[in-house]
């Protein structure tokens, strides 16, 4: 099953079908960053963006360091 996640950015409103327990998982993490009842700017879109890269590659080093020690 899919569920529908609305986002309004720049003035342009999008609706993303997500797999319904993905959007259950990262629903939360959407209404920290977003405002999802109103317009959100571009520039938080992109401060979005660059926080979650940064967390993405904060992971991919300790997974790195992780299989570093194990070898």
């Amino acid at each position: 099953m899919t569920k529908k996640i609305h986002l309004t950015i720049g003035g342009a409103s999008f609706d993303m079908e997500l797999e319904e327990e993905f959007a259950r998982a990262i629903e939360p993490e959407l209404a920290h960053l977003f405002n999802l009842d109103g317009n959100n700017s571009v520039k938080r879109l992109l401060e979005a963006f660059f926080k979650k890269s940064y967390e993405v590659h904060e992971l991919k080093r300790a997974l790195q360091s992780t299989i570093n020690k194990l070898n």
